[in-house]
């Protein structure tokens, strides 16, 4: 289903007047280009292998809880984060950030070549993160805040290498719903919360994306 989801996604791109990058032959680039917006997206699918990790972490985190005599999660629960003890929810980032971390460096990475190889050094980089439903057990929010947050963490410590590439990410999902009326999730944040530009580039790419899902499901149960 998610590589169906993927190749509806780049259709949606083409559709907003978005590129889909050719790539490089001595390094990997970003995958879209929205040149007259200044804009280079990468996206980064959370496959099985990067889902399973994850598992194994939260396995191993439920069942030091349990040790501690600490309520444990129970099947596809997602946790509430934000009603969780600050040193509980410190448990829970650690693990999502050890999950994470990769995607948003390889992201920053990409997006960095990307720029250097085109001649625009002034693009702005949205990442986005694309999953089929959300088996990371964590609301999008809050999988999306600690995403911020490390961005937030490595542009303001000299000492951690940056990924100063990345202005906004997006959690969302591939999954194509059997309603359309019920809508999929999607998450958005940007470093800076007052970039109008880059606040309205994320708000046409959700409702566009929103609009080819709800044509598709419509043409399927016709």
């Amino acid at each position: 289903m998610s590589k169906l989801g993927q190749e509806m996604f780049r259709r949606t791109v083409v559709e907003m007047g978005g590129e889909i990058l050719p790539g490089f032959v001595d390094a990997r680039c970003a995958d879209f280009l929205f040149r007259p917006r200044g804009m280079i997206v990468d996206m980064k699918i959370l496959d099985e292998q990067v889902r399973d990790e994850h598992a194994v972490k939260v396995e191993a985190l439920t069942n030091n809880r349990i040790r501690r005599g600490v309520r444990a999660m129970h099947g596809k629960e997602l946790l509430d984060v934000p009603k969780l003890p600050p040193d509980h929810q410190q448990e829970w980032f650690d693990v999502l950030e050890r999950s994470t971390v990769n995607l948003v460096r390889h992201a920053n990475q990409q997006i960095r070549a990307t720029k250097q190889r085109l001649g625009l050094p002034n693009a702005k980089g949205v990442f986005l993160i694309g999953n089929e439903g959300n088996l990371l057990r964590a609301g999008p929010e809050d999988f999306l805040a600690l995403v911020l947050r490390m961005l937030a963490r490595a542009k303001g410590a000299a000492q951690e290498p940056g990924f100063f590439h990345v202005h906004a990410a997006v959690y969302f999902s591939l999954e194509i719903p059997a309603d359309a009326q019920v809508l999929p999730f999607w998450s958005a944040m940007q470093v800076d919360s007052e970039d109008g530009e880059l606040l309205a580039f994320l708000s046409q790419l959700r409702t566009s994306w929103i609009e080819s899902l709800s044509a598709a499901s419509l043409h399927d149960t016709q």
